[in-house]
Order: C-alpha cells, then sequence, then structure tokens
C-alpha cells in the first residue's frame, strides 16, 4: 500500500505528514540506525500509526479549524487560524507545520520500536472519579516527550484538570444590636 502524504493541500486519502523520505533523513541525522534497518512496508506503517496517534492523542487541543472537509481526508491538519498568543499566524492553511512532522517522526520510531505505544498513551488516565475526588494514572505518560514537546506551539492552553478554587471572603462575626454596649452602664 503506498503511503499517502499530505502536504498542505488537502491530499485526498491522506494517511502520514510525512514522507518516507522526510522520516529516513530526520532518523539518519539523528542516528537512529534501526530504522534504516527496517523493511519500506514496516516504516511506512510505523509513520501511519504515528500520524493516527497524534492526531488521536491531540484531538481538541490542536490551534486553529481544519482547512478541508473531513470527507476529502480525516487528518486533523492542514489547519488555518493557527495564531500565537499575540495574533501571529505560525503556519499557513496550505502548510504542515514542521514541528508536526518532527513529532511524527518520532513518533513513528516509537511505533517503530513498540507497535501500539502511541495508542498506549491515550490511555495513560485508567480512571477519573468526581467526588471524591479521585485520579488514577497508568505508568507512563500521556505522550513521549520526544512526541509532545514539538507540538506545544500548535496547542490550545490546557484548562487545569481541577479549577482553581477562588478564596473564600474572610468570615467576620455577625454584629448584633447591642453586642458591644457595656453591661449595666
Amino acid at each position: 500500500m503506498v503511503l499517502v502524504v499530505e502536504t498542505g493541500s488537502g491530499v485526498a486519502g491522506a494517511d502520514s505528514y510525512l514522507s518516507l523520505a522526510e522520516a529516513d533523513a530526520h532518523h539518519a541525522a539523528h542516528g537512529a540506525a534501526a530504522w534504516a534497518e527496517a523493511l519500506t512496508a514496516t516504516r511506512e506503517a510505523a509513520l501511519r500509526r504515528a500520524t493516527t496517534g497524534i492526531d488521536g492523542l491531540f484531538a481538541g487541543r490542536w490551534k486553529g479549524a481544519k482547512a478541508v472537509p473531513w470527507t476529502t481526508n480525516t487528518l486533523a491538519w492542514p489547519r488555518r487560524a493557527v495564531v500565537n498568543g499575540d495574533g501571529g499566524a505560525i503556519v499557513g492553511a496550505d502548510q504542515i507545520p514542521f514541528a508536526l512532522k518532527v513529532a511524527v517522526a518520532e513518533g513513528a520510531r516509537l511505533e517503530l520500536e513498540q507497535p501500539g505505544a502511541l495508542v498506549e498513551a491515550t490511555r495513560a488516565v485508567r480512571r477519573f472519579a468526581l467526588g471524591p475526588l479521585e485520579v488514577e494514572f497508568a505508568g507512563g505518560p500521556a505522550a513521549p516527550p520526544a512526541v509532545a514537546l514539538p507540538l506545544v506551539p500548535l496547542l490550545k492552553d490546557v484548562a487545569p484538570a481541577v479549577p482553581r478554587l477562588a478564596p473564600g471572603r474572610p468570615r467576620t462575626a455577625p454584629f448584633r444590636v447591642g453586642m458591644h454596649d457595656a453591661e449595666g452602664a
């Protein structure tokens, strides 16, 4: 099966944000020998799983809005209106950000070493209860740092899991008429 790479133009049926040649160059530059030794079909499958895994891990957290209809391709990118805090464009609506390509390359390496690694990362929270507030995490981080860190500029700020409670107003004793009057005066 041929790897269909999203270029930023809304490629129909795209299944990777990164071409095999780009991934090979990334891993050669970083000395990932296991990547170069793997079969072409295995590396392409790892790129597909990494793309799907990253889209799943960060679903709902991407800045901007999808630039092409879901009927054209099911990937989260390309996106329009991806801006920084000052309103400046981070990436054009017809581009795939370099940071996303780096994250996919790193995710593909993880998927090559351990197929399903990114899917497992989506299951990092095992249980969440609201009263009496309980959260149980799985044994690892929600997303591997090599994958998550390059994506930070492309993600919306996350609201804290537990809202910050506003400090209460200091309570004063109620005032009653006559309570400070001297007795017997």
